[in-house]
């Protein structure tokens, strides 16, 4: 982030600025993940088992990888 920004306020705006986007798609995915992945029954559960399914592990990884792959600070 200092590498592209000389002064730390500016690179401090612009780590805010995607902190921000970062937190809420955390956020929106926990939500999403509460409430179709591990609390569903019935036809829900058999819909989300089948999804789950459908996907190797390495599939999942890559999903994933914008949240646990990097530091965060990345543009993108």
């Amino acid at each position: 982030m200092m590498r592209v920004h000389e002064a730390p306020e500016d690179a401090l705006n612009a780590y805010c600025s995607q902190r921000m986007v970062r937190t809420a798609r955390v956020q929106l995915g926990a939500r999403i993940i509460g409430d179709y992945i591990y609390h569903p029954s019935g036809a829900a559960a058999r819909v989300r088992d089948h999804v789950m399914g459908s996907k190797t592990p390495e599939q999942w990884y890559d999903d994933l990888e914008w949240l646990y792959g990097g530091n965060g600070l990345e543009a993108g």
